[in-house]
């Protein structure tokens, strides 16, 4: 694949002086050791999603930078939560960039079956469907209303098939800061003809919609204009985290990263609870203070 060199442990890779920044592809266990490691070493770290696996792991990595920064040598964190790259993420940001007012957004994602003996289906390794993929609708709602999400309320679907996972058909509801509120039906029982995610967002009497990442339709007084906008956003990530490596400013602000992982730990407790969860920050440091 044309790499220069493979060493044998991640102390390898943190102690080459040659080496100022990380990319993180291992499962979702491996994320948290490796990007705590990244951040304790000085090293720019871009990470898969999900950021990690546990409520107590991203206090670990809260921790490590907020050190980081207090410490003069603030690193670059970005978690791979590309569809806010996307070229139709980019155009709805646009198109309701004159509203003041909440949007309302609902995300359906037809995701499909996992068998449940898939690694990523296994809580220690993989940590489920929410925390694995759940957190990118949640970051790109985030992005589109310009808000952190305050609380959440989530209701499982029961198949009555027994191999189907309880969190893999799931009805959320995620309210923000701003007084927006969004609705993501992530299921795994819809016809698999069915493209896999449709995103239609309101507000200020606009609307926006986008079809699987391959189309834009825009909706603004009486007039709709439907344009192209393929793919998810996976290299302008990537571009954007190499750039903010040279301006110093982050592609995702921190401590959004940190919510959008947080509600979905928040997620999980509203399907065992029955109850709105608080997606409170405070929560992820130890001492109450939160991520500043």
């Amino acid at each position: 694949l044309g790499f220069a060199r493979a060493v044998d442990s991640i102390e390898a890779i943190m102690e080459d002086p040659e080496t100022n920044a990380v990319l993180v592809a291992s499962r979702h266990d491996g994320h948290a050791p490796a990007v705590e490691a990244a951040i304790g070493a000085g090293r720019h770290v871009f990470v898969e999603k999900p950021l990690c696996t546990t409520l107590d792991q991203l206090r670990g990595i809260a921790a490590a930078l907020r050190e980081s920064s207090e410490g003069g040598s603030a690193v670059i964190l970005q978690v791979g939560f590309n569809r806010r790259f996307s070229p139709g993420a980019r155009a709805l940001k646009n198109h309701f960039r004159s509203v003041s007012g909440p949007l309302l957004m609902h995300y359906r994602v037809n995701a499909g079956r996992i068998p449940p003996e898939h690694w990523i289906q296994d809580a220690d390794t993989g940590g489920g469907r929410v925390v694995g993929e759940v957190c990118h609708f949640v970051d790109l709602m985030q992005y589109l209303c310009d808000s952190t999400p305050t609380s959440v309320f989530a209701t499982a679907v029961p198949t009555g098939d027994e191999s189907v996972p309880l969190q893999d058909n799931l009805s959320i509801q995620v309210s923000f800061e701003n007084g927006s509120v969004g609705s993501i039906h992530y299921l795994s029982e819809g016809a698999k003809k069915l493209p896999k995610e449709r995103l239609e967002v309101s507000g200020g009497g606009r609307t926006g919609v986008i079809d699987n990442f391959r189309s834009v339709e825009l909706y603004d007084s009486g007039r709709r204009t439907v344009r192209k906008a393929s793919g998810k956003g996976f290299r302008e990530e990537l571009r954007a985290f190499i750039g903010s490596i040279g301006t110093g400013e982050p592609a995702i602000g921190i401590e959004s990263q940190l919510i959008t992982t947080l509600a979905t730990f928040r997620i999980l407790d509203s399907i065992a609870s029955g109850k709105a969860e608080a997606v409170d920050p405070g929560i992820m440091d130890r001492s109450g203070r939160g991520f500043s």
